[in-house]
């Protein structure tokens, strides 16, 4: 069974059903929902908004140029194009085009994935982060079983860092394993996210 994602006007990618989809009621995203206040609360969120929108459109333009230059140089360029994907997703999911971000973050995923497996001391820990920029959009979208295994992926690869010393881990571990709790929290797993939210806390000292 396939199912379309809009992606931008003029464009249909069609992908295969995704498991689990009780959608969430809350997205989550850097910027907050309109505030339930008058005045001066709803022009500081439009502003907010307008200031999405404008990073939107300047990294929009340089996804469609590292594109073009990885497409050339793979090997030089890739990385640069990944993360201006990642950046992407990010302003799509501020404005509350997740299924938009959750594109860009899934292209921002492969890339890494591939140059991991070609240097794993350089861009693991960019998959790592890039997989935790995917679940949230997954979540987002109420695909709750796909976004548990890209947290634990994460946090499996941030663990494996930590015990090779490839660079401070702790603060990638600790969003990993809070993305994760979420993802067992939707999950109904309650037990097993209370426990992942504790191993958080103990990161960076949080009760």
């Amino acid at each position: 069974m396939y199912k379309t994602r809009q992606l931008a006007p003029g464009a249909v990618l069609v992908v295969p059903a995704r498991g689990h989809q009780r959608r969430s009621t809350h997205a989550r995203s850097i910027s907050p929902g309109p505030p339930a206040g008058p005045g001066a609360k709803v022009r500081h969120y439009l502003a907010g908004q307008r200031r999405w929108e404008e990073g939107l459109g300047k990294i929009t333009q340089a996804v469609s140029l590292r594109r073009r230059l990885a497409d050339a140089r793979p090997e030089v360029f890739a990385p640069d194009l990944a993360n201006s994907l990642n950046a992407q997703s990010t302003c799509l999911a501020n404005l509350g085009r997740h299924e938009q971000a959750l594109a860009a973050t899934d292209e921002a995923v492969a890339i890494y994935r591939r140059l991991s497996n070609a240097r794993p001391d350089a861009f693991r820990a960019k998959l790592a982060l890039s997989l935790n920029n995917q679940s949230i959009c997954l979540g987002n979208l109420g695909h709750h079983d796909e976004a548990l295994k890209a947290s634990e992926e994460a946090v499996a690869i941030y663990g494996d860092l930590g015990e090779t010393a490839a660079g401070p881990i702790g603060p990638g571990l600790s969003r990993s394993l809070g993305n994760l709790a979420t993802a067992l929290d939707a999950l109904d797993r309650h037990a097993e996210a209370a426990t992942a939210r504790a191993e958080a806390g103990s990161l960076t000292g949080t009760p």
